[in-house]
């Protein structure tokens, strides 16, 4: 070692033990002044401070201990039931550090989302963590930017064009079926959301570059295993690194070895390496003049509109919102079937005799089921892929007619929402179909109380291809198999911190007709 280096660090060594007393003040007057302007100040100062909130007994943890280890949604749903408010509760953090407002009615939820969507932004560090895994695509970006992408985006999501992706849809429920038949044991038994995340990706990569990435078949696909590491990280580990990156500042906290960070970093560097790959692959296939391609990548690419970056940040994202959430979405639509056989049979009854027929899958085929249609209407409304989403007050601004000033973090408890007796009635926790198909209902009456796919300019853009994709597999896999919960599967916990899925996973019972 250099001796101008030892003799540095014994210089430090020197000042750090002859000055102890000093560093104690510092640290001492650092840490007070910390408590004084991060807790003190707020608790007594913060214009939230008037806004109703549910009783807590504890100063120190706040709300937060209501929340932890309960599903998603659950508390937020208490909450709006039994506290008094006039749109917005106030939501307390550990030390009140984690302050924030959560909306109660669909009418305070839709100042958020529409009437002021641009007076918010999603929260920075909810960004950072996108923007490595989904690139600066349209999910992650902002303001202008955002505005300029969705306005590019949108002809590829056009209705025509996703209505002519059906035909995919339904073979790829086929080449599900074959797998589930294959994989299913002695007994009938499997664990189902393993092979549907590979084949909602599968579909995904056809719809979207033209290339079916064959993971169904193929689970060891490097794509497949890079995002089942993503989605897999346990909720335990993710708590654990927004609160580092919320503590530390990110340049810091991204070298600190968590196995989410290492997880999340890997994992990005790979995905950003596969789609640059995939990106280049069907340009090269363009350029030979296959120029007639109409999937979502070809048709932004001729528009022109496009870098080979932003491309690569659009497909990053297509990939993951596309798949995960609709994955999440028929696991549950496999649970309610096996445990409403009354259900299942009714829809069975309804599709067979559109199924049964020489003539290729349409989308007008799918349309033609009233009960397929509330069937699916039903289970977005009760398991929503995202059980929630924030945005942070850019300035300020009004929620149901409630000053809000800026820097506030709002919470949009969409699983909560969309259970909310108030909007529903008594029986809104029940799996009812039958509710989309009375006349209140029909008539558009529950548009703004359905947030599944939110509203206003930020609202899913790929909510009917999410539609017609989950309607086409559903009455593949309802032509070809009885479902029922494989013995010792019990009633499964919603988990998740990116999309909701049963914890563990679920396991189901399929007897081929």
């Amino acid at each position: 070692m250099p001796v101008s280096v030892l003799l540095l660090a014994r210089q430090y060594e020197f000042f750090l033990f002859s000055n102890s007393h000093l560093v104690t003040k510092t640290f001492l007057i650092v840490a007070y002044a910390f408590l004084i302007s991060k807790l003190v100040l707020p608790y007594f100062t913060s214009p939230l401070r008037p806004l109703p909130a549910p009783q807590t007994s504890h100063f120190f943890l706040g709300h937060s201990q209501e929340i932890e280890g309960l599903p998603p949604g659950q508390v937020f749903r208490k909450w709006i039931e039994q506290v008094p408010n006039q749109g917005v509760i106030h939501y307390k953090g550990y030390l009140h550090l984690g302050s924030a407002i959560h909306v109660t009615t669909p009418e305070a939820m839709m100042d958020v989302v529409s009437t002021h969507a641009y007076h918010y932004e999603k929260p920075g560090m909810a960004r950072k963590l996108l923007s490595m895994i989904l690139g600066n695509g349209l999910v992650n970006v902002e303001g202008d930017e955002h505005k300029k992408q969705r306005k590019n985006v949108t002809p590829a999501f056009s209705g025509r064009h996703i209505k002519d992706l059906v035909p995919i849809f339904w073979a790829k429920g086929h080449q599900l079926g074959d797998v589930i038949s294959r994989e299913a044991r002695k007994d009938g038994s499997l664990e189902v959301t393993a092979p549907i995340s590979r084949a909602t990706l599968d579909i995904i990569g056809s719809a979207c570059i033209g290339k079916d990435f064959n993971t169904l078949e193929n689970s060891d696909n490097a794509l497949a295993k890079q995002y089942s590491s993503l989605f897999d990280i346990k909720s335990i580990d993710m708590l654990l690194y927004y609160l580092t990156n919320e503590i530390l500042p990110y340049w810091l906290a991204k070298w600190i070895p968590l196995r989410a960070t290492v997880t999340i970093s890997q994992a990005a560097s790979r995905l950003r390496e596969i789609t640059s790959d995939l990106l280049t692959e069907k340009q090269q296939g363009m350029n030979d003049g296959i120029r007639h391609q109409n999937d979502i990548i070809a048709i932004l690419t001729r528009t022109g509109n496009f870098t080979d970056d932003t491309l690569t940040d659009q497909l990053l994202t297509f990939l993951a919102a596309g798949h995960e959430t609709t994955s999440s979405t028929l696991s549950w639509a496999l649970y309610i079937l096996a445990t409403h056989p009354d259900i299942q049979i009714r829809l069975r009854n309804e599709l067979q005799p559109l199924l049964h027929t020489d003539s290729v899958m349409t989308a007008d085929i799918l349309d033609s089921s009233s009960y397929l249609q509330a069937f699916l209407s039903e289970l977005l409304r009760l398991y929503p892929a995202a059980p929630l989403t924030t945005r942070v007050t850019l300035r300020p601004t009004t929620i149901a007619n409630i000053p809000i000033p800026t820097g506030v973090l709002v919470i949009i408890p969409i699983w909560a929402l969309n259970r909310a007796s108030s909007t529903w009635g008594p029986d809104a926790d029940l799996f009812r179909p039958e509710r989309w198909m009375e006349d209140s209902v029909k008539g558009g009456a529950p548009a703004l109380a359905f947030n599944t796919f939110l509203h206003g300019p930020r609202s899913c853009i790929g909510q009917g291809f999410a539609r017609y994709e989950l309607k086409a597999l559903l009455a593949a896999l309802l032509a070809r198999f009885e479902f029922e919960l494989a013995q010792g599967q019990g009633e499964p916990v919603p988990d998740g911190m990116f999309t909701v899925k049963p914890r563990g996973g679920l396991r189901v019972k399929v007897r081929e007709l």
